[in-house]
């Protein structure tokens, strides 16, 4: 009989096996709903049509791959310290709960519990839902005293970084990957195609000319293949360039705020951007562009807190979220973009 290699290694050598760089997460999510679609019809109960997930084995991202190999690491120290190093995963599964509920005595924040819970019950193919971990509140989220002090002095050594993507407003992977090739140019607008999450094919739009002309100013002299920006020097740098993507957001939801109300036909061409997107993306058209989005609850009283605004027009927000955020979703971009 072979030997039973350590808990930790095994945890993270099944996360292993389970790496789809390239693959694409929103295809897969597709087929889940097709074939969960087609057990309801064929009577399955909710439970087994839950169970039915094309993408539970799969891991699409590198930051993802890391951030869950450190978390089953945790894990793994947690159950050797607890005299359980010789287990095999099935037995690991047995003590998720009981380490979810050691990270609770240790007042970890609920986000912090469950990415540690999505990791564990990745690597031994379980289901969150079975566990019992604390809800998550947009109003809970607080970075550290370090990470704020940080930013400081990266805003100061990085700052022509900031610049440059509050103008393209993409994630660092992406903003270190833009070829001259990936800049497109029409009559109406410049388009930067990235490689997002997942391998999902992303789209930065700009329709203001000083914008369109700065883009062309940094391709200028630049071959096909070449990369627009230093891009050793972008994944190296500590920057917070999620900020300078917020601030983008923001530059362009407030740009398409104003058009429209200065010119109310604005907004007809507007709605028909979106629609076209979404059904370009085979994606269902939502059917309340016109209607206000409110925030609610405690991220609500948050806002009101810091003096933010509460309501937000939704079509101006899912313009933002087709081209900046890549999201398709109003809620995400307004939570997670505008209100920064």
């Amino acid at each position: 009989m072979a030997k039973l290699k350590n808990i930790k290694y095994l945890l993270k050598k099944e996360l292993e096996m389970m790496k789809a760089y390239g693959q694409s997460k929103y295809a897969d999510k597709k087929q889940t709903q097709k074939d969960r679609s087609q057990a309801k019809k064929e009577g399955k109960t909710l439970r087994e049509r839950d169970d039915i997930n094309h993408s539970k084995d799969k891991i699409y991202s590198y930051t993802t791959m890391a951030v869950y190999q450190q978390q089953v690491g945790y894990f793994g120290d947690w159950l050797k310290s607890n005299g359980l190093n010789k287990i095999t995963i099935e037995e690991a599964s047995n003590y998720i709960q009981r380490y979810m509920d050691h990270l609770k005595a240790q007042n970890k924040s609920s986000y912090t519990i469950h990415t540690a819970l999505a990791a564990c019950c990745k690597a031994c193919h379980k289901v969150m839902r079975d566990y019992d971990i604390p809800e998550r509140h947009l109003s809970d989220i607080k970075r550290g005293k370090n990470v704020v002090q940080r930013d400081k002095t990266n805003e100061k050594n990085n700052s022509d970084l900031l610049e440059i993507n509050k103008l393209i407003g993409v994630r660092k992977s992406e903003l270190a990957a833009i070829r001259v090739r990936d800049v497109e140019e029409t009559e109406e607008y410049t388009i930067i195609h990235t490689i997002g999450k997942g391998g999902k094919n992303n789209i930065q739009v700009f329709t203001d000319e000083k914008e369109r002309e700065q883009i062309r100013a940094y391709i200028k002299d630049l071959k096909p293949d070449d990369f627009v920006f230093d891009r050793q020097r972008i994944l190296s740098c500590d920057a917070d360039l999620h900020s300078a993507r917020a601030e983008r957001a923001k530059t362009v939801y407030n740009r398409v705020l104003l058009e429209m109300h200065n010119n109310p036909d604005k907004r007809d061409e507007y709605r028909d951007f979106v629609i076209n997107k979404f059904n370009e993306s085979g994606k269902k058209v939502p059917d309340n562009l016109d209607k206000k989005y409110c925030c609610r609850g405690d991220f609500r009283r948050m806002l009101i807190s810091e003096g933010k605004a509460v309501e937000y027009d939704r079509l101006a927000a899912m313009y933002v979220s087709i081209t900046v955020t890549n999201h398709f979703r109003v809620d995400t971009t307004i939570q997670h973009y505008l209100t920064k």
